[in-house]
Formats: C-alpha cells, structure tokens, sequence
C-alpha cells in the first residue's frame, strides 16, 4: 500500500470509502518524509483531499521547523 498510498487516497475520496482513505493516508504518512521543500506541496494535497491527519502531521513539521520554513520561503520568493 505504501508505494500506491496517493492513488489510493485518491480513489477512496472519489469513492467515498472512508476507512480504505484513512488506512491509505497513514501509509502515505508513513512512506513519504516531509521536508521544507515539500511541506506546503503535501500540505495543499491533504487540504484538497480532505485528510485530516496528514494536514496535522504536515502542520506539526511546520511548527517544529518554523525558522527553516520562513527562511526557504524567504529565499525561494527571492529566486535564490
């Protein structure tokens, strides 16, 4: 499930299978390390397929690392 975890989610989304969705969405969590420079990606996916617990684990590395993300932030704004 894990190299698959994103098409799953979606399909459970589409399909409106709940418990599949959020078996899915913890292998994906599980799978996928979240760095500053895929954060807001990830971020803006879990939004948009509505998975809660993504968005708190994205949310949470966010927080942790504040200081690093307003930097890359800063930065890639900049072009640099």
């Amino acid at each position: 499930m894990k190299i698959h975890a994103k098409d799953i989610i979606n399909a459970a989304d589409k399909y409106s299978i709940v418990n599949r969705k959020q078996e899915a969405e913890a292998a994906y969590v599980k799978s996928t390390e979240i760095t500053i420079e895929t954060a807001i990606d990830i971020l803006l996916y879990a939004d948009s397929m509505n998975c809660a617990f993504l968005k708190e684990v994205v949310m949470d590395f966010l927080v942790e690392n504040h200081g690093e993300a307003i930097k890359y932030r800063s930065l890639t704004c900049l072009g640099i």
